[in-house]
Order: structure tokens, then C-alpha cells, then sequence
């Protein structure tokens, strides 16, 4: 299954769509900062 997820940074008023077929490890990665380029690297929030 494939889930779609929307992300919102208030630090940069900004959203981020994505899409993945593990949500939960996609979440980690994002919080972890796993992709050096990630929007929740420059986020951080």
C-alpha cells in the first residue's frame, strides 16, 4: 500500500508533500535527517 503524506513547516509557512509505501520508517528518515537535502532538514521543526 501506498500512503501520501503532507507535511507543514511554520518556520517556513511552507508544505511539503511526499509519498511512500512505509510510513513509518518515512517519518523517521525525515526526522532523522537521513537525505541530506530533506525538507525537514531545513525545517527543523
Amino acid at each position: 500500500m501506498n500512503y501520501v503524506y503532507i507535511l507543514f513547516s511554520k518556520t517556513l509557512n511552507q508544505f511539503y508533500v511526499g509519498e511512500t509505501v512505509d510510513i513509518e520508517d518515512r517519518i523517521t528518515q525525515h526526522n532523522s535527517g537521513f537525505y541530506d537535502s530533506a525538507f525537514t532538514k531545513k525545517a527543523s521543526d
